[in-house]
């Protein structure tokens, strides 16, 4: 009888599953969201130029669930991260210590400095191919933004931005 040996990265892939669920609910709330017909335009004459204006009228705010949707679609991507680092530790034959993570940092220098530990065991090609992806500001942009970003929900929360103010001014005359 041969013994089956887990994959390794079994967490990771199931991290990434997840986050692509949750990214089908976000679509599904903001389609819904849209259908609702949430904003109209709005054409006035002002009275004392006697000049068009357009103005967008909001009828309803983005739905709240929104930001907590968001904020596990990014949870569950850097948490796979993390725990592929650990599932490539694990594969290595070696034991996973607290300090094991996917670095992601805020420069490079502090990059390097991080890797050292948190990718203490990781076998060696894999640490080039981390350190190939340079995630840090100014590095990989996305990755390090997906850092912060969890950091943010994390210690507040992901507020999405449903309307901002945009002053657009067109004037036209006939002779």
């Amino acid at each position: 009888m041969s013994i089956v040996k887990p994959d390794p990265l079994m967490g990771p892939k199931l991290k990434v599953e997840r986050a692509k669920r949750h990214l089908a609910d976000l679509e599904t709330t903001l389609h819904a969201f849209h259908d609702s017909n949430p904003y109209g335009l709005v054409e006035e004459i002002d009275l004392q130029t006697g000049e068009y204006v357009y103005r967008v009228r909001i009828h309803k705010s983005i739905p709240c669930e929104t930001g907590t949707i968001i904020g596990d679609i990014i949870h569950n991507l850097r948490s796979a991260l993390d725990q592929m680092v650990c599932g490539l530790v694990r594969a290595n034959s070696k034991q996973v210590s607290g300090g094991n993570g996917f670095p992601i940092m805020g420069s490079a220098k502090s990059f390097e400095e991080a890797c050292v530990r948190k990718l203490k065991n990781v076998p060696l090609k894999a640490q080039r191919f981390i350190q190939r992806l340079k995630p840090y500001q100014g590095g990989n942009t996305l990755l390090w933004q997906i850092s912060e970003l969890d950091n943010m929900d994390k210690h507040n929360a992901i507020v999405p931005v449903n309307a901002g103010q945009i002053a657009i001014r067109a004037a036209w005359s006939a002779p």
